[in-house]
């Protein structure tokens, strides 16, 4: 998919039974599961592979699409200077976009785990008229406030997280510095980029305008410091903040959480799953769903006291089901919206 900026996002297509087997069901009766994962991931990930296998089998009919993040394959290169970004929608859009012109009549249901949801959420609130295009949307294990996780990550268990993410964004970073790191073809990418940075990271007007005239001097991303990061912090100080033509981290942060775009989100069925043990979702930060929910009648917050993030497993510690409770759930969830979804539209 040919990005406005330059970039060229990918994603993968999953269909257990023909296209012949499908057109006798009806495109009305096959689901759609559009899928953004969580923080460098795409399909290849275990718990993404997981909750495939468990919609084939669960759903009596369905599809599924998913978003591969910009820079998560280390075999393909990136065509612009850019990576995925943390909240901004821009290629979760095009991918929808290409699914709905494919399958006009199919129902769509947006997925998002962890980051993955940060997106998806961002993606309702920046264009809430695509909200009714949707059967419904799910989020899962996501934070919401990245100025509020970022205190909790200063912890000594949120230092542990922190290293871990930042060792595999160091890995993806080292995979594609020949790109991101070209000077000339950085400053090349704000004009290309423009759009997305006014529309998607929140930037005002005036700023991209300022950007595009040379005005204000655009943050480049240093490369020695983005390489081997030891923090989270590292990586979107020194790259992901510079990435998005933000003048300081803070701005950065405040910018791409989905808690600004929460209210916004008001014409879709929407289920929120976070676990109360989630070492990366720290409590404070479950006041934010749990609000929503309670003043939108369409919207369903679960909040189990374990499941870690991702995790949900069941069956013992060192040889759990290869289904998890969260998997069953979704299928759950999904059975129920679509049915729900067919009575109305016989009324």
């Amino acid at each position: 998919m040919a990005m406005e900026d330059g970039a060229e996002a990918t994603f993968t297509f999953f269909q257990r039974d023909t296209d012949e087997e499908l057109a006798k069901v009806g495109e009305e009766h096959v689901p759609v599961l559009l899928v953004a994962p969580g923080i460098g991931n795409n399909c290849s990930a275990g718990y993404i592979q997981v909750f495939i296998e468990s919609s084939f089998q669960r759903l009596k009919y369905c599809r599924v699409a998913v978003l591969n993040h910009l820079g998560t394959n280390k075999e393909r290169k990136l065509a612009s200077p850019r990576m995925f970004s943390y909240g901004c929608p821009m290629e979760y859009s095009k991918m929808v976009e290409t699914i709905r012109e494919r399958f006009p009549r199919s129902p769509l249901i947006a997925v998002g785990f962890s980051m993955g949801g940060n997106i998806v959420l961002n993606y309702f609130g920046i264009y809430p008229q695509k909200q009714t295009h949707f059967a419904a949307a799910v989020s899962l294990c996501q934070g919401y406030d990245l100025v509020t996780t970022d205190r909790y990550f200063k912890t000594i268990t949120g230092c542990l997280y922190s290293f871990f993410l930042a060792s595999n964004m160091g890995r993806l970073i080292r995979a594609h510095r020949s790109t991101l790191f070209q000077s000339h073809r950085l400053s090349s990418s704000v004009h290309a980029h423009h759009n997305c940075a006014e529309t998607c990271f929140g930037l005002q007007h005036q700023r991209v305008t300022a950007l595009l005239s040379n005005q204000e001097q655009v943050p480049r991303p240093d490369e020695k410091s983005s390489l081997w990061p030891c923090k989270m912090r590292t990586v979107d100080e020194f790259l992901m903040r510079r990435m998005g033509h933000f003048r300081s981290l803070d701005e950065f942060y405040s910018s791409i959480g989905s808690v600004h775009q929460l209210s916004k989100i008001t014409n879709v069925p929407l289920l929120i799953v976070n676990a109360e043990d989630d070492p990366i979702v720290f409590r404070p930060l479950l006041s934010l769903p749990r609000n929503h929910a309670e003043n939108n009648p369409l919207v369903l917050y679960v909040q189990p006291h374990h499941g870690s993030h991702l995790a949900f497993y069941e069956g013992g510690y060192l040889m759990p089901n290869g289904e998890t409770w969260l998997d069953r759930l979704l299928a759950q969830y999904f059975t129920a919206v679509l049915k729900n979804q067919k009575l109305a539209q016989s009324v």
